[in-house]
């Protein structure tokens, strides 16, 4: 008899962002190991879909959809006050052994947090970031302590927490009161399937640097430096200039910001290519790159998705750290998967150098590793929840009896 798990995640595809990737990919290996998958996520919004990424899905996992029409405090309350409705009708109807929300969005976890107070079936919170310590989020005082006090009440309502990095995994074993042994760490990671999406030919003969996602200034304290460094290192090499293309994809404005710090002759080095919605497109374009850049997040709790992703792609990475204890640095240097610098014009010059004369001479296999790391695949990470999860049904059993 399968094990039943009911799983909510507003990024649930074919909504499309940074979380997706791992609620599908969770979903896909959940049911390959024997798991009966039931969800609810939010509709799509009109240019958030990937229909490529919801085809990771199994057919036979039933979504249900709850549409968001707006955003704001009122219009997330309706939602989760409906998919604690849903939730709480299909639990009727298929009887889970446990309940998994994954977040961001957290109001998939405040849902969780209900349905779990008021059916007392076990809880599995799938952190992808931080909520009260985000890094991204500025609150005053009193916000700060309404959301701290929300969020133990999930903690201690909760059977087990993951998180997505050790940083974050060691931060809430030590900031939030919970049982020894509560927190797990599962991190982010890539699926070695998608090589299909992968072109086998090359745009042309350039040193291609790539970036996708946003260029905001929030949680990167700016990608200006990165700009200035590229200008740097064009004045000190011609070669580097007449042979190099940077690819941004992003659906911001990424050239407004790009024309306030590069001279006109320089721009023509820029390629910018608007948000690609599909994963398979958006996979296909990167496989091209040469090389990829990176931004990492202030408080040393988080990763970007991008850094997995790019793992998969097997392409060096240029890591830019935010501050001293960015996470970036280990991920990097411990699996030698590319350079890491500062978010400093002249450190970022030197390290697009160093990826340029090594592309340059073909030692980009003999410096860095670009092989498979299978702790990071879909399918290895899966089998971590997997043990999570039936340790918590297990457990919930024994203390029923």
């Amino acid at each position: 008899m399968k094990n039943k798990v009911l799983f909510i995640a507003y990024e649930m595809p074919p909504r499309w962002g940074p979380h997706a990737l791992r609620i599908a990919y969770f979903c896909k290996y959940l049911h390959e190991y024997g798991w009966d998958v039931g969800a609810i996520g939010c509709a799509p919004w009109d240019g958030y879909e990937d229909y490529t990424l919801a085809e990771k899905i199994p057919f036979d996992v039933c979504v249900v959809r709850i549409p968001q029409e707006k955003t704001g405090l009122l219009s997330s309350a309706i939602w989760t006050w409906r998919a604690v409705r849903e939730g709480l009708r299909l639990i009727r109807k298929d009887r889970p052994d446990i309940l998994l929300t994954s977040a961001p969005q957290y109001i998939s976890h405040m849902a969780g947090f209900i349905i779990s107070l008021l059916t007392k079936i076990p809880w599995v919170a799938d952190y992808g970031d931080p909520f009260t310590h985000h890094a991204a989020y500025r609150r005053n005082r009193l916000n700060q302590s309404l959301v701290y006090t929300l969020e133990k009440a999930w903690l201690k309502q909760a059977s087990r927490i993951i998180l997505v990095t050790k940083e974050a995994k060691e931060h809430y074993d030590n900031v939030f009161p919970m049982k020894q042994g509560k927190c797990e760490w599962i991190p982010l990671g890539y699926d070695p399937e998608d090589h299909k999406y992968f072109r086998s030919d090359k745009i042309d003969s350039k040193f291609r640097i790539a970036f996708a996602g946003s260029l905001h200034q929030v949680m990167s304290e700016g990608p200006k430096e990165f700009f200035k460094g590229v200008v740097s290192a064009c004045r000190q090499s011609e070669k580097f200039r007449n042979e190099t293309v940077i690819d941004i994809i992003s659906r911001e404005n990424a050239e407004l910001l790009m024309q306030e710090v590069v001279p006109k002759e320089l721009h023509g080095i820029f390629k910018f290519h608007g948000h690609l919605s599909k994963m398979s497109d958006l996979f296909g374009f990167l496989s091209s790159a040469s090389c990829f850049v990176a931004w990492g997040f202030r408080g040393g709790l988080q990763l970007p998705s991008k850094i997995y992703i790019y793992f998969g792609l097997k392409k060096p990475i240029l890591g830019i750290m935010c501050d001293s204890i960015d996470p970036m640095r280990d991920i990097l240097e411990d699996n030698r998967r590319g350079l890491v610098v500062n978010n400093s014009e002249t450190e970022i010059a030197l390290g697009l150098m160093q990826l340029f004369e090594i592309h340059q001479s073909g030692q980009a296999r003999m410096r860095f590793n670009l092989r498979d790391i299978e702790e990071f695949t879909w399918p290895k990470l899966t089998q971590s929840l997997d043990a999570v999860l039936k340790e918590t049904v297990s457990k919930a059993d024994n203390d029923g009896d």
